[in-house]
């Protein structure tokens, strides 16, 4: 039988057992990381749908899609904005209408790193984790 027991001190309640979630702390840090928990997904989200667009942005260029299309004019409207950091670091290779963009690789490379980098600085200031929201 585990031992637990719990004190209260000036209307705060202690919790003594180990893995115990007690009144010491408080919903508001519980929300909180609920807050910063929900921003790790919302990067993720983020470039999920960014990746999303970047590969098929090159697969598009590389089977050579009529850019005439609205689907295909679509994405690469789209996806341009997000090359433009990128662009003039590695030429365009080209074969009978097909193209291979190095420089949408490069990109979807480095947004990657940089969604990792944000989200392992937040964990480094705060971390949080899914068990941490069960009391929440």
């Amino acid at each position: 039988m585990a031992y637990s027991e719990q004190r209260t001190y000036e209307r705060t309640t202690v919790a003594t057992h180990p893995g115990q979630l007690g009144e010491g702390e408080s919903h508001r840090v519980l929300q909180k990381k609920a807050i910063i928990f929900r921003a790790y997904q919302i990067i993720w989200l983020l470039l999920g749908v960014l990746e999303t667009l970047l590969v098929f942005r090159f697969f598009l260029r590389l089977f050579g899609a009529n850019p005439a299309a609205l689907f295909v004019n679509t994405i690469y409207v789209i996806s341009n904005r997000f090359l433009q950091p990128f662009r003039g670091i590695f030429p365009t290779v080209s074969f009978e209408g097909a193209v291979f963009e190095w420089v949408t690789v490069l990109a979807m490379i480095v947004y990657f790193l940089l969604a990792y980098g944000l989200v392992y600085f937040l964990q480094l200031v705060k971390p949080v984790g899914r068990r941490d929201l069960e009391e929440v």
